[in-house]
């Protein structure tokens, strides 16, 4: 066994035994769902590229062929998954609407994926050598000499410059509401960000240098890479909102915490304050954010936005029950509720209720 050949073993059961460890969890937030995502795909281009590797690109194999043509499009979901797996880190009402179109990152490789198999399906039943196999095979060629040289590279720029945005927006959030300069879901942002990033240059750095040793040094930083984020991004990042211990609150202080909190959710309704944020919150429970951020993860098991928008979705159940609800836009009871939008008002009823606003207001008019 070659050199090449034992790293991408190596590289495949260790990618593979942390998608089984996110699958196999009995609770799966939507950043573990998103991290395992990342992590099949990029199993996925091991798998391939180990096939490719041990049988040779050339082989007439049709699994072989396939799945040299599925290496290609796994490249191509690769950046967008990366950056889908990010914004599920952070969940806030401008967030949502971009897990809930995720289709359209996924758009180039889907499109890839249906080319490939067509012209693969195609070519299976003509025979070889003749004008229209020819031609199939050039044009799928050329579609993924593109695909791989072009659209992955600016893809890979677009989607790493789009997660430097949303670590930045992120840190300002915490500094501006939450009085805090970093967190643990912050700081693996910024890893994840800055390893996936040194990874992708030494890539293409390799990719320029003729010496056939480069490569061997990029797959042994690769085999790092992924036993570093199977072992540090396997975690909810997204409900370890600040790192404090269970010692830090003593039962009586926390026992009134919740108490005042759900009082103040029930009688003063802050969450119909669009402009609501942790830091103000815990200022009307004369607290400081961290000690509420905690109470909320540890007695609630959410993140403070799923926390305030779930009154909010139980506020929009109420209004659509009254003779007024009927009439009123969606529009204006999503204002009334506390959302900026309707476009997030749709994603967070949707995620709650599994319906949209419209259809859960037509059942309750026909009951």
């Amino acid at each position: 066994m070659t050199f090449k050949i034992a790293i991408l073993v190596i590289l495949n059961i260790v990618a593979y035994i942390g998608v089984i460890q996110i699958y196999f969890k009995k609770e799966m937030p939507e950043s573990n769902k998103r991290f395992g995502h990342f992590l099949l795909i990029l199993s996925g281009i091991f798998t391939e590229t180990l096939l490719i590797n041990i049988f040779g690109a050339t082989n007439p194999n049709p699994i072989i062929v396939y799945a040299s043509l599925l290496l290609f499009v796994l490249c191509l979901a690769l950046p967008p998954s990366m950056y889908l797996y990010l914004v599920s880190l952070i969940q806030t009402d401008e967030t949502a609407p971009i897990l809930e179109q995720e289709k359209r990152h996924y758009a180039p490789a889907l499109i890839l994926l249906f080319v490939n198999t067509v012209s693969f399906v195609a070519m299976y039943n003509l025979e070889m050598g003749t004008q229209n196999y020819l031609l199939i095979e050039s044009i799928r060629t050329y579609v993924n000499f593109v695909s791989l040289i072009f659209i992955f590279f600016a893809q890979v720029i677009f989607y790493i410059f789009l997660g430097f945005q949303l670590y930045k927006k992120r840190k300002v959030v915490l500094i501006g509401s939450q009085g805090i300069e970093s967190n643990n879901t912050l700081l693996w942002m910024k890893r994840f960000l800055i390893t996936f990033t040194f990874l992708i240059v030494v890539l293409y750095a390799v990719q320029l240098n003729p010496l056939h040793a480069g490569k061997d040094v990029f797959r042994v930083l690769l085999l790092l890479y992924t036993v570093l984020i199977v072992f540090y991004g396997n975690k909810n990042h997204e409900y370890i909102l600040e790192n404090i211990k269970d010692e830090t609150l003593d039962d009586e202080t926390r026992n009134r915490l919740v108490k005042d909190l759900q009082r103040l959710m029930s009688t003063d309704k802050p969450y119909l304050n669009s402009e609501l944020t942790i830091h103000s919150l815990s200022q009307q429970l004369s607290t400081n954010t961290k000690y509420l951020s905690y109470i909320i993860n540890k007695e609630f098991g959410l993140n403070f936005n799923s926390y305030i928008n779930k009154f909010r979705i139980d506020e929009a159940k109420r209004i659509f029950k009254t003779e007024e609800g009927k009439l009123y836009t969606m529009e204006a009871i999503s204002e009334q509720i506390g959302f900026r939008s309707k476009s997030t008002f749709n994603s967070a009823f949707k995620k709650y209720t599994n319906m949209t606003p419209s259809r859960f207001r037509s059942i309750t008019v026909q009951d």
